[in-house]
């Protein structure tokens, strides 16, 4: 029996501009885990997990103006949110003298009420359950292959007053998929296979995968790989009268249901070194993207902004990717990455919104004794582009700056 709990809470952040409305809100949360582990005999294992949670939420949001003439001080009210979460699982993986096999079986659950200061009806009341069940099994029928077959369901239902007339939604996603890895000798392996997904809206879409690897020698390894891939719409995002929060509980956001699937063709290719104190990698990659699913911004109601969901018909997303490791003298280790992402719009020519350009993460680790281990972290994202409304409904574009975030971890094992 493993169970655990924890607290986190933020206190309020008004604006800087008007101290009477909140930037980032007030929350209090309270989460907890209970997982039962039963191991009936060496090739088995179940596991039984529930987890809950409570949090608190509110914040100050600018009101409606009422008839007449204009108040001197903008009228405000507070906005509160309590909310409930449950995650329930039960899995089984079994290791038979003919393969490997895993069942789970997990379903999350969302509560949320809502209530107002002022005169204005609250949102809500919210409920949203995800239920998710998948299967797959693993097994060598011939020498030097690796069959593994497997599917999901996944059942998403929504009840929400704002969702539609009868304030209910739902929607099944059916999944199939199926993979062999070939291995040539000592030094070649290619693994293909494919995903088959069904959407009870979207209908079937195959997206099939290939990936090769040469391993040169024990200490470098060459990739390449090329697949596609397919991403149904949430039915938070198809609702067009649900508003959810987002940035932080900073906006709204709702759904568009005319949002079509993302489907994207990727490919990769690299290099892969790691030998006695030394790591490195080098990745390049490109993605062909249709209808990328993105946000962006529909102006103001009550001082917060509206964002919705909207497709971009075609895409690409390029880059490169280098990083590499070593273990230091003083029992220090440096682990190190950067990123380089070329996201265009292939209809307007213009940067994708909300995607840095370049991101750069470090970690220097320190282990003096035996139990303790610390960590210093750095982690940079250059800027953004993102889209304000200006009058008449226009699109603005804009940059928000980068930055960096420094954080120290430490741990003690007694």
């Amino acid at each position: 029996l493993n169970v655990w709990g924890a607290f986190k809470g933020r206190t309020e952040l008004s604006r800087a501009d008007n101290p009477a409305l909140s930037l980032l809100t007030d929350e209090k949360a309270f989460t907890g885990n209970a997982t039962l582990t039963w191991t009936p005999d060496a090739q088995q294992r179940i596991d039984l997990s529930y987890g809950a949670g409570f949090e608190e939420r509110w914040r100050n949001i600018a009101g409606t103006v009422p008839p007449g003439p204009p108040p001197p001080v903008r009228p405000t009210y507070r906005s509160e949110d309590d909310i409930w979460r449950q995650r329930i699982s039960l899995s089984h993986e079994g290791n038979w003298d003919w393969g490997t096999s895993r069942a789970r079986l997990y379903s999350a659950i969302l509560d949320r009420e809502n209530a107002r200061s002022d005169a204005e009806p609250p949102s809500g009341p919210h409920r949203f359950i995800d239920t998710v069940g998948d299967a797959q099994v693993s097994f060598s029928p011939f020498e030097n292959h690796k069959i593994t077959l497997g599917a999901e369901v996944r059942h998403e239902r929504l009840k929400d007053p704002t969702v539609n007339a009868g304030g209910r939604a739902e929607q099944m996603h059916y999944a199939a998929f199926m993979q062999d890895e070939i291995a040539f000798g000592d030094r070649w392996e290619l693994v293909a296979g494919g995903r088959f997904d069904h959407h009870e809206e979207f209908g079937w879409h195959a997206s099939p995968r290939a990936y090769l690897l040469h391993h040169f020698n024990d200490a470098l390894t060459f990739k390449a790989g090329v697949g596609m891939g397919f991403k149904a719409p949430t039915l938070k995002q198809l609702s067009a009268g649900y508003r959810g929060e987002g940035c932080n509980r900073g906006c709204i956001v709702v759904g568009d249901p005319s949002l079509k699937p993302e489907t994207n063709l990727s490919f990769e290719a690299g290099l892969e070194y790691s030998q006695d104190i030394w790591s490195a990698r080098a990745m390049v990659f490109q993605n062909d993207l249709e209808n990328l699913i993105e946000t962006y911004n529909t102006g103001r109601v009550d001082g917060l902004p509206i964002y919705s969901y909207r497709n971009v018909n075609k895409a690409r997303i390029r880059g490169i990717e280098l990083g590499g490791g070593v273990e230091l003298p003083w029992d220090l280790r440096l682990d190190a990455n950067y990123t380089y992402i070329d996201p265009v719009d292939r209809t307007t020519g213009l940067r994708l919104l909300e995607r840095s350009q370049h991101a750069i993460n470090a970690t220097l680790g320190w282990s003096p004794i035996e139990g303790l281990t610390t960590s210093l972290r750095a982690q940079y994202l250059s800027a953004q582009d993102y889209t304000v409304t200006g009058a008449g409904g226009v699109q603005l574009r804009r940059k928000r700056p980068g930055y960096t975030l420094f954080s120290v971890y430490g741990d003690y094992a007694f």
